[in-house]
């Protein structure tokens, strides 16, 4: 319920306006934002709302949820901007795991990082998307595991993104999160797709297009139509190739 969750957090920076600047009330609510923002594919709307309020480094010195440094590493890694986005995300690792905060549903920068670091340092990559499945399955929930999983298909070394896209998909069935399995049916479609099996691609990727209507994430929605335009079968035999590497702001 993204369109929702976008009503409140705006709400939330709202009233939090009230308490002033740069104080842990207003970082909470407007990093909030910006979360669910960007998982609605709205980078533009989300850079002018981190320019509003200043959402950038120095950080407080003060537990917030979401992590804003996490947060604004992940701004960076929408636009593009992929070793400013590693200094961040590396740094926010380096915190949280020096406070004891492992669990990767309450903040995700180890695959966010993986995400950056993919195109000149994919064994990296996948270092953090195992150690950060590693402790999904620790905590066991599905939300925690299928995003793990997913996150490691995007790093996975060619031919090994099948499975676990297809995992991901099993895992996040039974998961709240219906964004997440939205986008993980829609991964796993466009997979499939790729490697010529078009019925079955076309079956997931409608289901996750509607799924992503429904929750909100019109840009997830909007990519699962582009990967269905391409699943059936051309006049001259052939389809387009998924482009690798495109950064997050690409993708949607």
């Amino acid at each position: 319920m993204l369109a929702e969750a976008e009503e409140c957090a705006r709400e939330g920076v709202r009233l939090a306006e009230r308490v002033g600047d740069r104080v842990p009330a207003r970082w909470y609510a407007v990093g909030l934002l910006l979360d669910v923002l960007l998982s609605r594919g709205r980078l533009e709307e989300a850079l002018r709302v981190a320019r509003t309020y200043d959402f950038a480094p120095p950080y407080l010195n003060a537990v917030v949820f979401p992590d804003s440094q996490t947060v604004y590493g992940r701004l960076l890694l929408a636009r593009g901007l992929r070793k400013e986005a590693e200094a961040q995300l590396t740094a926010a690792g380096a915190r949280l795991e020096a406070k004891g905060i492992l669990n990767p549903t309450w903040c995700p920068w180890a695959g966010h990082l993986a995400l950056a670091v993919a195109e000149e340092d994919p064994r990296r990559a996948r270092a953090l998307t195992a150690k950060m499945l590693h402790r999904a399955e620790r905590y066991g929930t599905p939300t925690a595991v299928g995003e793990a999983l997913s996150f490691g298909a995007a790093v996975a070394e060619e031919g090994q993104a099948l499975p676990l896209r297809e995992r991901a998909v099993q895992v996040l069935r039974r998961s709240p999160s219906r964004h997440a399995y939205a986008e993980a049916l829609i991964d796993l479609g466009a997979e499939l797709g790729r490697g010529g099996h078009d019925d079955r691609a076309t079956g997931l990727l409608s289901e996750g297009v509607e799924l992503a209507d429904r929750c909100g994430a019109g840009r997830l929605a909007e990519r699962g139509r582009a990967e269905m335009a391409g699943a059936g079968p051309r006049l001259d035999g052939k389809r387009p190739l998924a482009r690798r590497g495109a950064s997050a702001a690409e993708t949607g």
